[in-house]
């Protein structure tokens, strides 16, 4: 490394590309890639140092001025606004965007070899909206100069910055955590210190749904009596649609934020929300996609190309007669196949597998208030589901919908072994897609479609749905 590039220097950077984070990056000094926060592709910025690599050629920096300027830039870079490193792109334009993110499906078609069948067009299903779509929030709780903070870690850092009027916040989201900082300030509740592994509250998760109603969930270390009630009441007070406060407690210092292990302080424990036809109910730890209006079209593409007549079968048109909707959460990917099945006339038979025993008893509850009698689900780990003998019918098509870190080797070479005729592989990153569908194609599954669907505008994530069939 050389002192050009050492911490607290300034350098000249031109940023020619995005990393895997959004961030704009650029080679420095002897060769050195450098990141720079809330820089833009085919900008000249100089850079401050902050941050070396002790383990590769990398280093971060902040912008102390713009040489040259995108066009695609929507704000400048010193300019008030939100600055919480989430929505790295928030000062990219919509244009600008599409192309990045029809770039990185590109290369993830290259990656896999490239589908069967041409590309559709959008390459990039767009999301109806580019702000407010997030119906979700997470937040680190501090407390900085006699108020608490609701925020995020600054990269690299201990430090927790305010995330309150994130762009891709849904409103009542926002004004939830806007709230209970205020109400929190007053009353001088005690702030978990995650270097100290001291405090009673570490964390606040909020929910809403579809009719705007709002789920709160603090998670504390331990617990112990505290004025709950009067947090309600002052909740209650400043947030129309609040249907519950619940508490998470959570005591190991790890960055793991939920336990699972609720305490019910008032209200209702979950709520109750719609992805299209799937009406599913979610607690305050558990999973759900955060855009719902791409979510639904997303996964309505999912269950249409899992339950298209299977190949191989001359004038047959119909669909595959069980499947298998693994790692299926809150369900509601498992009710839309059931849905579409049902309308279509077919008798399909759906199960959902999943691990969180919690999140298939709300699923089972789900679907059968909503009536299906053709999806049923059943506790267990997918990537143990290795189709032995004992296993009985096996599916004539399987949808994976892991988490980022994907699937088990041994669970896709299960799929290749039973000769599984439809694959279909929902994923949220790009990286274990890939590295996992070289399995099943080496194994002799072929990649037919990829589609990806822009699930949280204003960052560089996309979600993939990929269609293998044997």
């Amino acid at each position: 490394m050389t002192d050009d590039i050492a911490k607290g220097k300034q350098c000249t950077v031109v940023l020619d590309r995005y990393g895997a984070d959004g961030v704009a990056v650029g080679t420095g000094p002897d060769g050195v890639e450098v990141h720079v926060a809330g820089a833009l592709q085919g900008e000249r910025a100089v850079v401050e140092i902050e941050h070396v690599s002790q383990h590769r050629r990398q280093a971060w920096g902040r912008i102390i001025t713009l040489a040259e300027v995108s066009a695609h830039r929507t704000r400048d870079h010193d300019a008030p606004g939100h600055r919480c490193g989430g929505c790295s792109w928030a000062h990219l334009d919509e244009v600008a965007q599409r192309e990045a993110k029809e770039a990185r499906l590109q290369e993830v078609v290259d990656a896999c070899g490239g589908p069967a069948r041409p590309m559709t067009s959008p390459l990039v299903v767009p999301s109806p909206r580019m702000g407010g779509y997030r119906n979700r929030g997470k937040y680190v709780l501090a407390r900085k100069h006699g108020q608490v903070v609701l925020g995020a870690y600054r990269p690299r850092s201990h430090e927790v910055g305010s995330t309150l009027g994130c762009p891709v916040i849904a409103p009542a989201v926002d004004e939830t955590a806007r709230a209970l900082a205020s109400l929190m300030a007053h009353r001088k509740w005690s702030i978990y210190d995650e270097r100290q592994g001291r405090g009673l509250l570490r964390y606040a998760g909020i929910r809403v749904n579809h009719r705007r109603e709002v789920l709160v969930t603090l998670v504390v270390s331990r617990l112990v009596d505290r004025p709950w009630k009067t947090l309600v009441k002052g909740l209650r007070r400043q947030v129309e649609g609040l249907v519950g406060l619940t508490l998470d407690v959570n005591p190991d210092p790890g960055n793991v934020l939920f336990s699972g292990e609720t305490e019910q302080i008032w209200g209702s424990s979950e709520l109750v929300d719609r992805y299209g036809s799937a009406v599913v109910r979610l607690t305050g730890q558990g999973f759900g996609q955060v855009n719902r209006d791409v979510a639904t079209v997303m996964y309505e593409h999912a269950a249409r190309a899992t339950l298209a007549p299977l190949p191989g079968r001359a004038g047959s048109s119909e669909p595959p007669a069980l499947v298998w909707d693994l790692f299926s959460g809150a369900g509601a990917l498992t009710q839309t196949l059931a849905r579409l099945a049902s309308e279509s006339g077919g008798s399909s038979d759906i199960l959902g597998v999943e691990r969180d025993g919690a999140a298939v008893h709300l699923a089972d509850g789900a679907a059968r208030s909503a009536g299906l009698t053709n999806c049923h689900f059943q506790v267990g780990d997918a990537n143990d589901l290795l189709f032995g003998d004992d296993q009985g019918d096996l599916p004539e098509a399987v949808v994976l919908n892991p988490p980022r870190t994907g699937c088990r080797s041994a669970l896709l070479s299960a799929l290749v072994a039973q000769r599984i005729p439809r694959v279909v592989y929902v994923s949220c990153s790009a990286e274990t897609l890939i590295r996992d569908l070289a399995i099943l194609q080496k194994g002799g599954l072929h990649l037919q479609t990829l589609q990806a669907f822009d699930m949280l505008p204003m960052t560089p994530h996309l979600e993939f749905v990929a269609v293998l069939e044997r």
